[in-house]
């Protein structure tokens, strides 16, 4: 049997339509010819790898040169690390995989474009067969795809799939039937002809397909590798068994569903080249165009649009823009010139099996895993080796960040909702949805009365009283001191305008800038498109991708209003820090104070109780959705307590009225919602607004009760000698920490919220305590701040953490034990 490149492009065959004809070539249904180009086409890669370690550069050519949409892979014999967790990543792809969970060797994956939207369906097959479902959401028609490995020695549990109208089986099934090739058929082939049978699925191979195996111990060829699919899938698939890849002893399989309902490839947004970018001819430009514009008009909304227009204006005539659109996965010759021998040895064998042949054979792969393993070393050593940490470190950062998959890009989201999936525009309404909730809360009309008559009669007494230093207009030195902060390399806001492009204005616009920012600051007005966020869900490591509630939205506001912000926010911090306002026991986003002080302050509390052989008792506590739940009123009210009034006040109020967002996920924006309240995530100025609002917390906690703060990060704790002393004064604490937050609408979450006794006594004192009616957890190894704590302070749970969680200080030693292609 001459064994090529074979297309099979006739359809696909049933059990029932064969059983008179065994043994032998057995008959297919057809489906119709096409005829031209078919333009919804679906390819999907077939492959048993025999361990993907070693293979990953030949699997991602392949994967680039046959424009693979979808590949699963058979014994990838990957196995999760104890420390270094079990990461593997191919560029544009999603990964779905179910690794062997006792013995080495089995594992699956599938792989599948980032273009289509795709989510999980578990298979339960405990320590048996591997198996992993993929459904992936067409334009509108749903497929699932399952992948499979069936060790010869374990049950196939093939029951275990729910098969769906529109699905696919494919997988190495180690089981023997002429429909597929063997000469005789065993009892796990009958198991497999049965399944089929009953699950009405079609076989997409052929009794005549070239065979996908070749034993090196026996010199045999056979097909253990099959594919199913319901009728109107397989009769649009056609299946071809390609050249050998990588030196597995199984052939790749191609198999391309023809006209299928249409997919929608996700447009490339292309970034702006910075690098190539003319800024003496963007200066020009800006200044050019700032001419026209009337800054010290009161309509505020008009003067940012025109300087939003002009900016990009300029910019699309200045800055080029494109990146690496046609990515080429790194190949070489040599690894070419070993591939297309290992293909005619392949053959040689195959078709004259014979004892110098199979030698050949083995020596031949044997040479192209020893050049694929010194290609990969090279390859590290010359990346490595032109990282230059004292000229720029973040080539270092972004490099052990990709290693560690933390910067691959996911594929689109794709929810349950009652039953149903969602993708696109009605996932990204879901989640506005679900965030514009959080921030509507439910306010006591009795103390929403009592705030505003307290707010009334600060008024009154502040009355005539002005503070000159902070109501005086924004100058020069502080516009350029707010654009000399501004971090590059950050997503813009809904209006586009990057700091990139506000750094690099030309000086006639940065005055009109300035007189536009000191405009908003007299009159109180800013632009309402300074007031929208674009809001991108980020999925939470560990959580269910098919749940809203497993994804945190990260917020991007306008560049302008963020230099704005800062400017407005130096003045707030200083005025704070010089009043001596912010209470001690808060070290969030304060100068000169960071998370190590609190961490500090509380061990150092611990430790001296163990000098006077006493016992410490901490809660943590967790604040639910803080930010979320600031009251606007209640931080108004705030602001004027502490002395904040006049123009300050009445911007910061007009800042946080009225605050819109939406939801994006690709090139889909859900609807526009209304935030009503919380202080504005990705701002400036949140986090020193939020320290104004919590500052009061202090004075609830009772004599005895020490406090640590960073930002909404709440630590209280007590030392005594007699635990039951200890209890009392935290049960007191927290019983007016309660009050607190119900004052102040926020919100203690029980659930979560644990204590720690630190104790060196061999007997362990029990402590009781509530919160809300709720009794708490005791953690032993609490975390806080990022770091873990042990009740006798010895460090010891904190030092064995995986090295993915120690400090980027540890990166460079982190980087030597990562394993290059796997």
């Amino acid at each position: 049997m001459m064994l090529r490149n074979y297309d099979s492009s006739h359809g696909a065959s049933s059990v029932e339509s064969q059983a008179e004809e065994v043994p032998g070539s057995l008959p297919r249904r057809s489906p119709p010819k096409a005829t031209g180009e078919t333009k919804h086409k679906l390819k999907i890669l077939q492959w048993n790898c025999e361990s993907i370690r070693n293979k990953k550069l030949q699997l991602i050519n392949k994967l680039k040169n046959a424009d693979i949409d979808i590949a699963c892979l058979q014994e990838s014999h990957l196995q999760p690390h104890q420390k270094h967790g079990n990461r593997f990543i191919i560029r544009g792809f999603q990964t779905f995989k179910q690794d062997r969970k006792n013995g080495p060797k089995g594992g699956v994956i599938t792989l599948v474009k980032n273009d289509i939207p795709a989510s999980e369906v578990r298979v339960e097959t405990g320590d048996r067969a591997e198996m992993v479902g993929v459904k992936i959401h067409l334009h509108n028609k749903e497929m699932l795809i399952y992948n499979c490995y069936c060790p010869p020695t374990k049950e196939h549990i093939l029951h275990a799939m729910s098969i769906s109208e529109h699905c696919m089986v494919v997988g190495d099934f180690n089981s023997h039937s002429p429909s597929w090739g063997y000469t005789v058929q065993d009892a796990r082939g009958e198991e497999v002809e049965d399944w089929q049978t009953n699950s009405n699925l079609l076989l997409l191979n052929d009794a005549e397909d070239p065979p996908t195996y070749y034993s090196r111990s026996w010199l045999t060829t056979s097909t253990p590798d099959l594919a199913f699919a319901t009728e109107e899938i397989a009769l649009k698939t056609s299946r071809k068994v390609e050249d050998q890849l990588g030196g597995s002893d199984h052939r790749p399989i191609t198999l391309t569903i023809d006209k299928l309902t249409q997919r929608r490839e996700t447009p490339s947004f292309t970034r702006w080249n910075y690098k190539k970018a003319n800024w003496d001819l963007f200066q020009l430009a800006t200044n050019e165009m700032s001419q026209a514009i009337n800054a010290r008009s009161h309509k505020v909304d008009r003067t940012a649009r025109y300087i939003t227009e002009a900016i990009l204006t300029a910019a699309k005539k200045t800055i080029p823009r494109g990146a690496r659109k046609n990515y080429r996965p790194f190949w070489t010759d040599e690894l070419e010139k070993l591939e297309d021998e290992v293909n005619k040895v392949r053959k040689d064998a195959e078709e004259n099996p014979n004892i110098n042949n199979n030698i050949k054979l083995k020596e031949t792969t044997a040479r192209l895993r020893r050049e694929t393993i010194s290609t990969q070393r090279k390859g590290w050593q010359e990346k490595t080796a032109s990282l230059n940490l004292e000229k720029d470190g973040s080539k270092l950062w972004n490099l052990v960040a990709t290693l560690n998959g933390e910067k691959s890009k996911s594929g689109p989201i794709v929810l349950e909702k009652e039953g149903t999936t969602v993708t696109g525009k009605e996932a990204a309404n879901v989640f506005i949805k679900q965030y514009a909730g959080v921030s509507d809360i439910e306010i006591n009309k009795d103390r929403r009365r009592q705030v505003n008559l307290d707010i009334l009669e600060l008024k009154e007494a502040s009355h005539g009283l002005k503070d000159t230093e902070m109501d005086r207009k924004f100058t020069n030195e502080e516009l350029e001191q707010a654009l000399r902060e501004l971090k590059m390399k950050k997503s813009p806001g809904p209006d586009q305008v990057t700091n990139e492009m506000l750094v690099n204005l030309g000086n006639g616009m940065k005055r009109k800038l300035l007189q536009l920012f000191n405009t908003s600051w007299r009159s109180g007005r800013i632009p309402q498109a300074w007031k929208e966020a674009t809001m991108t869900p980020i999925h939470k490591q560990g959580k269910s991708k098919d749940k809203a509630e497993s994804y945190r939205p990260i917020s991007l506001l306008s560049c302008l209003c963020k230099t704005m912000e800062r400017m407005v926010n130096t003045r707030l911090t200083w005025y704070l820090e010089n009043n001596n306002i912010l209470i001690e026991e808060q070290a969030g986003f304060r100068k000169g104070r960071c998370t190590e002080d609190q961490i500090t302050l509380i061990s150092q509390s611990i430790e001296d109780g163990f000098q006077e052989k006493k016992n410490t008792v901490a809660v943590w506590i967790d604040m639910e959705k803080a930010f979320d739940r600031v009251w606007k009123k209640g931080l108004s009210y705030k602001l004027q307590k502490y002395g904040i009034t006049g123009k300050m006040h009445q911007w910061i109020t007009e800042y946080l009225r009225k605050r819109k967002a939406r939801v994006k996920i690709q090139e889909h924006l859900s609807r526009c919602h209304i935030l009503k309240e919380g202080v504005p995530q990705g701002s400036v100025l949140s986090p020193t607004l939020f320290s104004i609002y919590i500052n009061d917390i202090q004075s609830v906690i009772p004599k005895g009760v020490n406090a640590a703060l960073y930002a909404d990060d709440l630590a209280i704790w007590t030392t005594e000698e007699n635990i039951g002393t200890a209890k009392v004064r935290l049960q007191n604490a927290l019983e007016n920490l309660n009050m607190w937050t119900q004052d102040w609408i926020m919100k203690a979450n029980a659930k979560k919220t644990t204590f720690t006794i630190f104790t060196l006594s061999t007997k362990k004192p029990t402590v009781t305590l509530t919160l809300d009616g709720q009794k708490l957890i005791e953690e032993n190894n609490p975390k806080y701040l990022g770091i873990t704590f042990y009740p006798r302070l010895t460090w010891k749970t904190h030092i064995h953490l995986p090295p993915k969680r120690i400090n980027q200080n540890m990166y460079p030693k982190k980087i030597s034990w990562i394993r290059m292609g796997s």
